[in-house]
């Protein structure tokens, strides 16, 4: 590996821990790249059952908005809305327009939702054009504790309008369990001392999720490689402000101080490795220096910056990286006797 490779590497590891906090969750519903996520989930929590294992809660307004935002919109995901796999896309609403803020929820394996999320999304919503676009492709209205449902069963996704500016899309099943919840007034993740413990650590910043991490190895957010070599983690949660650059705080909590002693170890020894790499970059220089390393207990917490100068140097660097030489096709070749590997998707 050179040394322009093993540098890229080394930064875009560091950028890929926000991803799992923000990335991670906001892409579910088609903000991949953005990963932004805000400060106050509070009501929304009420609906989202206990056991649930990822948590994030995006402000879409504040992210179309911001500068960074606006950027990373018009180079990286210009068309995401429009893809067949937004769940936005098949109930015909448009993030870009409709949506003010999400929440995203991952429910616990062997749920009702399967591997679906249940999307809470607050704003302004033309409910007799969404409704009339699902029937027209099949959907049926119905109700349940009081609320009007839209379900489409190809494929199977649900929408209830739970308040006047709030509506749930996912799984008929899920979006039904958090109207239960709600209803019940108890068994909401409000009532989860683990993961609430983690949302008060950072409920006051303008950008935040929490995850079990056993799930984030689950549902294959992390690399395989990655996972088996971090000392026992079990909770992480990521939070952070977004402007013109981007300031993120990391938090892990493992499963005693022995294993955050550890995890400290691995992380110092990854950021001398990376201040010698990046000797003759100042961007990428000041971008390592800025990282804090901090922690007691069993808990450890990494805090960092990436200025507009620092994120305009790790695109650049990942388009050269991930660019192939002129002509040359980016899908590598295969003997004709070897079967290709199947690449296991993030």
């Amino acid at each position: 590996m050179s040394k322009r490779t093993r540098l890229f590497v080394l930064v875009a590891s560091a950028v890929l821990l926000v991803g799992l906090g923000t990335a991670g969750v906001a892409s579910y519903v088609g903000l991949d790249g953005l990963g932004i996520l805000a400060s106050s989930a509070s009501d929304e929590l009420a609906y989202i059952p206990a056991g649930t294992e990822v948590v994030g809660f995006a402000d879409v307004r504040h992210v179309m908005d911001s500068e960074l935002g606006t950027k990373l919109q018009s180079r990286l995901v210009p068309n995401t809305q429009d893809s067949p796999d937004n769940v936005f896309t098949q109930t015909g609403i448009d993030i870009r327009k409709d949506v003010d803020s999400i929440v995203v929820a991952a429910l616990r394996e062997g749920t009702v939702a399967g591997d679906m999320p249940l999307v809470l999304a607050r704003g302004e919503f033309d409910q007799p054009r969404i409704e009339s676009l699902l029937v027209s492709r099949g959907a049926e209205v119905s109700h349940h504790q009081g609320i009007r449902m839209v379900t489409l069963m190809q494929p199977e996704i649900g929408v209830g309008f739970l308040e006047s500016r709030l509506v749930a899309v996912g799984h008929p099943a899920a979006v039904r369990l958090a109207l239960d919840t709600k209803t019940a007034g108890t068994g909401s993740v409000k009532d989860d001392a683990d993961l609430m413990r983690l949302v008060h650590r950072v409920e006051n910043a303008s950008t935040w999720t929490v995850a079990k991490f056993d799930a984030l190895q689950r549902r294959q957010q992390l690399p395989a490689q990655l996972a088996v070599q971090l000392p026992a983690i079990t909770w992480f949660a990521a939070s952070g402000q977004i402007d013109r650059g981007v300031s993120a705080t990391l938090l892990a909590e493992t499963r005693d101080e022995k294993a955050a002693q550890d995890l400290r170890e691995v992380i110092r020894g990854l950021l001398a490795l990376a201040r010698m790499q990046v000797g003759q970059q100042p961007d990428l220089a000041n971008f390592v220096n800025s990282v804090e390393l901090t922690g007691e207990g069993n808990s450890v917490s990494v805090a960092f910056s990436l200025p507009p100068e620092t994120l305009d140097k790790l695109t650049a660097l990942g388009a050269q990286h991930a660019t192939p030489p002129s002509g040359v096709s980016g899908r590598p070749l295969a003997p004709s006797n070897v079967r290709p590997r199947a690449t296991p998707s993030i």
